[in-house]
């Protein structure tokens, strides 16, 4: 069905002109959230650190490339600046700085949107039951 409007639309166009597309995220949109998992949180020379159970090697990867996702969380409360993480503690592991997020901990979740049609891997149905204090 998208072909066929595609196509249609392609007929405005003289013979000559050839188009590629990939029918991912700019076509097709979002396909759904990306579910991660807080693994751990530390502060480190005055800068907040949450470790997900994804990161560049598994599953956003695009954030190198410079795609800003929009995380959200089932945490309220003032945003305060994260630096978020992969789980592979390598120094390229590091998918966001200064991402704004309220006060989270350990094994609650977040929910990237953005996420590109062509997930790596299924996105997870999460408990979001918090298991921590709701004070930072």
């Amino acid at each position: 069905m998208i072909g066929e409007v595609v196509n249609r639309a392609l007929e405005a166009f003289p013979a000559a002109v050839k188009v590629i597309a990939e029918p991912g995220r700019f076509l097709v949109s979002d396909a759904g959230y990306f579910v991660c998992r807080i693994m751990g949180t530390a502060t480190r020379a005055n800068k907040r650190w949450m470790h997900l159970d994804a990161g560049l090697f598994g599953g956003i990867i695009e954030t190198a490339e410079g795609l800003k996702y929009k995380v959200r969380t089932d945490r309220a409360g003032p945003d305060i600046p994260w630096n978020v993480a992969g789980p592979t503690c390598d120094s390229i592991d590091v998918v966001m700085r200064d991402e704004p997020l309220p006060p989270t901990c350990r094994k609650e979740t977040i929910f990237t949107s953005g996420t590109p049609a062509p997930t790596p891997r299924p996105t997870r149905a999460a408990s979001t039951a918090s298991r921590c204090p709701r004070s930072a």
